[in-house]
């Protein structure tokens, strides 16, 4: 046997041992990316109570990848459903349609201070 052919298949094995753990490197790279997008958007999402928040962060760490990608699909969306109040779709949006305009604001009495703010003054 010559020792030609033993080195060729050592070549090969080697590329592909090395394609392999770059491909699985990057994979990794990719799942850490994602799980850490999801721990922080669990830790600032409005839509969830502390409690929420605490049991999410809690599952993330102790479940990795399996955790984020639970998230993802279960506890991201109440991110989107949450609306700060005056902001979201019209239909959650209570609606103002006054019946009159609003009266101009009654005449300060006589004794009351006058609460005014006003640039101050120079005397020359």
């Amino acid at each position: 046997m010559s020792p030609q052919p033993n080195a060729e298949i050592a070549m090969v094995s080697f590329g592909i041992f090395v394609f392999t753990i770059v491909w699985l490197g990057l994979i990794l790279l990719g799942l850490f990316a994602f799980w850490l997008w999801m721990l922080i958007h669990a830790l600032r999402n409005p839509g969830l109570s502390d409690g929420e928040r605490v049991a999410w962060t809690l599952v993330l760490v102790f479940t990795h990848a399996l955790g984020a990608i639970l998230y993802f699909f279960i506890g991201r969306p109440k991110a989107s459903s949450f609306h700060p109040l005056g902001q979201g779709p019209a239909a959650t949006r209570p609606s103002f349609h006054p019946s009159s305009p609003p009266s101009p604001p009654s005449p300060a009495t006589p004794d009351a201070p006058d609460t005014t703010l006003r640039p101050p003054t120079l005397n020359a």
